[in-house]
């Protein structure tokens, strides 16, 4: 399961702990099984650098609360895809920032769709401006 809420995850993982236990010959059919819970905030910055996680990085985009923080993700992923450009992997994180990350910071739809990472990052610092502005 892929948590992304703002409090760290915190309930069971083995779902017969969360039905009600099921007495008689019904036992032999109660729900038996563990999932495997994925909590975006519990990705420290150190452990996504270290590791070059770039699912981490993506949550750290996603969690950005500051310019800075975004900026500061934006270029790791450059350094990260640098020989990666045209690969189905950069075009995947391309199309993310146009239909998801850039999207939900420009709500009146009035942005061209970045082509490239440098792009995003050009976006992303023309952004940061309109902010201090207001």
């Amino acid at each position: 399961m892929l948590y992304n809420g703002k409090r760290r995850w915190d309930a069971q993982t083995e779902v017969s702990r969360l039905v009600e236990f099921t007495a008689g010959r019904l036992k032999d059919y109660q729900v038996n099984f563990r999932y495997l819970i994925i909590d975006e905030g519990a990705f420290s910055e150190s452990q996504v650098v270290k590791e070059r996680n770039l699912a981490g990085l993506l949550f750290r985009l996603e969690q950005s609360h500051n310019p800075k923080e975004m900026e500061e993700a934006v270029k790791l992923l450059m350094e990260w895809l640098a020989d990666e450009k045209g690969s189905e992997l950069y075009r995947s994180f391309i199309a993310w920032f146009q239909r998801v990350f850039i999207a939900l910071r420009y709500p009146d739809g009035k942005f061209t769709p970045p082509q490239d990472l440098q792009e995003v990052r050009n976006m992303l610092a023309e952004r940061v401006l309109e902010w201090k502005e207001d």
